[in-house]
C-alpha cells in the first residue's frame, strides 16, 4: 500500500466518507491529536470566560458566588468537587468542564471506532498484462499458454474481491486486487438455459454414436462445426460429456453464437437429461470488436477445459461456468495470447489505462467529522463570548481594579501568600521564594520565605529571640550550625 496521502477517487457523498491509501494508524494519530489540541482550547478559552464574567458581575455591582471562582478542572476535580459541595463548579461552565473531561477520554474510542480500515473499489494505473482491444485478426486462444494462466486467475481474484466478470479490456499480471466492474467492461458471455434433452444409453456408447446424436438432434445447430468433449473410464462408455455446436460455419470469421448440452454421471443403463444452454456475445462498449475465434480448433483444445469446470461445480453454476469460460478466451484472443502489453499500448489503442480493483483503504466516517464540527462550534461560542466580555470590562475604567480577581490556581495562591506573610506587594514570581509549613509549638500552618542554608551546614532551631512569639512573625531565628571538626550558634534571617 502506498504511503503518501492520496484521496482516493471513490467519494460516498451520502455516507460521507473518506477514503484514503494512507494507513489508519497515521490517520488515527492525526484525529487524536486534531481533538486534544481543540479540548484544550476548550479547556484554556473556557478559563478565560470563567475569570472575565466574574470581573464583568463585579464591575456591574453584583456579588460573585465563591463556587464561580473556580478555576477549569479536570473531570476527576469536577465531580469531586460536584460531591463535596453539591453544586457545580464555576456555574454552568462545570457542565462543560464535564463534557469536555469525559471527551478526552471517549474521544479514543471515537478515533478507534469510526476510522477504520476496509477493503475499498478504486482505479488501479495498469501496468504490464493483458489488453483485449490489441488484435483483430482471427486467434485460437491458447488454453495453456501464460495469458490464459492470468486470465483464469483475474477470474477467481474477481469472484473473491467482489468483481464483475465479463469481457475485461484489460487485466494487470498482477491479479491480487483485481475488481472491474460493470462500467469496466467490453461486453459479457450469456447463457440461458435452454430446457433439456434425454439422452438415450446408446446415445454415447461412442464417438460415432455422440457424433450423430449431435447431428440429428433439433437442439444443435445444423453448422458443420459441433463437437464434444468428455471423460471416460478405460475403454467403457463416457461417464460426463460436454456436446456443442455454433451458427457458424468453418471458414466464418463473424462471431458466433454457441448451443451446448452438459450431462454428469452417465451410468449406461438408463436414458438421461442433459442441461442445455444457448450463449450469446453481449456487446456493451459499442467501439469494440471482438477478436473472430475459430470455433471448431480452439473447441477441440477448450471442451477439457470446460468439462473439468463443470466437474468442480454444482448444475446450477454451469451456466455461470461457461459464461466465464467464454469470456475468458474473448479476453486471451483479443490479447493475442500476449501478456507483455502496457500502459501506453493501452492508450495508443484507445483502451483505459486503469481497471477497477480493491485496495486496503483507510475509511474516515462522518461521525469524526461531525464531532470537530461540534468542538469548533464551542470554541467559536466561547471565543465571541469572551472577545465580548473583554470589551466590556476594559470599557469601564475600574477595570484595573478587578484584573487580580483571584480564578485559577496561581491566583489563590498569591492571595494566600500575601494574606499569610502580610505583604499585598508580592507578585506571582515571588511565589517560588516561599514555603509552607506547620508549627509544632503553636500548632497552626503558616507561610515564611524559603531558609536558604549552606552546603555542608545543618541548621536547628535553639530558641526563639527575644520573646515566644511563634516564629513565622520574626524575621530572624538562632539556630545551631554543625560542621566536621566545628559548631557554632548563630542568627539567620529569614
Amino acid at each position: 500500500m502506498s504511503t503518501t496521502i492520496q484521496i482516493v477517487p471513490q467519494f460516498n457523498i451520502n455516507e460521507f466518507e473518506n477514503y484514503f491509501n494512507i494507513s489508519s494508524s497515521t490517520v488515527r494519530n492525526v484525529f487524536t491529536t486534531v481533538f486534544l489540541v481543540l479540548n484544550v482550547i476548550i479547556m484554556f478559552v473556557g478559563g478565560r470566560l470563567i475569570k472575565r464574567q466574574a470581573q464583568r458581575k463585579l464591575l456591574k455591582g453584583q456579588t460573585v458566588h465563591l463556587p464561580n471562582l473556580t478555576p477549569w478542572l479536570s473531570l476527576g476535580s469536577t465531580l469531586t468537587y460536584c460531591w463535596n459541595l453539591k453544586t457545580l463548579p464555576a456555574g454552568w461552565f462545570g457542565l462543560l468542564m464535564i463534557s469536555s473531561g469525559a471527551w478526552s477520554t471517549i474521544n479514543r474510542y471515537i478515533v478507534n471506532s469510526y476510522i477504520i480500515d476496509q477493503p475499498s473499489s478504486v482505479n488501479c494505473e495498469f501496468g504490464t498484462g493483458l489488453l483485449t482491444t490489441a488484435w483483430n485478426a482471427s486467434l485460437k486462444p491458447a488454453s495453456q499458454w501464460p495469458a490464459a494462466q492470468v486470465a483464469f486467475s483475474a477470474r477467481d481474484a474477481a469472484n473473491l474481491n467482489g468483481g464483475t466478470q465479463g469481457v475485461w479490456p484489460t487485466v494487470h499480471a498482477n491479479v491480487s486486487v483485481f475488481a472491474p466492474g460493470p462500467s469496466d467492461l467490453l461486453g459479457f458471455w450469456n447463457c440461458q438455459p435452454a430446457g433439456q434433452t434425454t439422452l438415450q444409453p446408446i446415445d454415447w456408447t461412442n464417438a460415432s454414436t455422440i457424433v450423430s446424436f449431435i447431428d440429428n438432434d433439433d437442439s444443435f445447430y445444423y453448422t458443420q462445426v459441433s463437437g464434444y468433449a468428455g471423460s471416460i473410464i478405460g475403454n467403457g462408455p463416457w461417464t460426463n460429456l460436454f456436446l456443442y455446436s455454433f451458427n457458424q460455419f468453418a471458414n466464418s470469421t463473424k462471431m458466433w453464437d454457441m448451443r451446448a448440452s452438459v450431462i454428469t454421471g452417465l451410468d449406461g443403463s438408463q436414458p438421461m437429461n442433459t442441461s442445455d444452454y444457448q450463449c450469446h456475445l453481449n456487446i456493451t462498449n459499442p467501439t469494440w470488436t471482438p477478436t473472430p475465434i475459430p470455433a471448431e480448433s480452439t473447441f477441440l483444445e477448450w471442451g477439457q477445459v470446460f468439462v473439468g469446470e463443470f466437474l468442480a461445480q454444482d448444475e446450477a453454476y454451469w451456466s455461470t461456468s461457461i459464461e466465464n469460460t467464454l469470456n475468458i478466451m474473448s479476453v486471451v484472443a483479443g490479447s493475442g495470447n500476449t501478456l507483455s502489453y502496457t500502459s501506453a499500448d493501452a492508450a495508443n489503442m484507445s483502451a483505459p489505462t486503469t481497471y477497477g480493483c480493491v485496495l486496503q483503504t483507510t475509511v474516515i466516517f462522518k461521525q469524526v467529522f461531525a464531532f470537530c464540527f461540534v468542538l469548533v462550534i464551542v470554541i467559536f461560542l466561547l471565543g465571541v463570548v469572551d472577545l465580548y466580555d473583554l470589551f466590556m470590562n476594559r470599557a469601564d475604567e475600574r477595570n484595573a481594579a478587578i484584573e487580580e480577581l483571584p480564578v485559577d490556581l496561581l491566583d489563590w495562591q498569591l492571595i494566600m501568600v500575601r494574606h499569610m506573610v502580610g505583604n499585598n506587594s508580592l507578585q506571582r514570581k515571588d511565589l517560588t521564594g516561599y514555603e509552607y509549613y506547620w508549627n509544632e509549638v503553636s500548632g497552626i500552618y503558616a507561610c515564611r520565605p524559603v531558609v536558604k542554608m549552606d552546603a555542608g551546614q545543618t541548621y536547628l532551631p535553639v530558641v526563639n529571640p527575644q520573646n515566644a512569639m511563634p516564629s513565622d512573625s520574626k524575621t530572624e531565628v538562632v539556630v545551631a550550625s554543625s560542621e566536621v571538626g566545628n559548631s557554632s550558634v548563630e542568627k539567620v534571617s529569614l
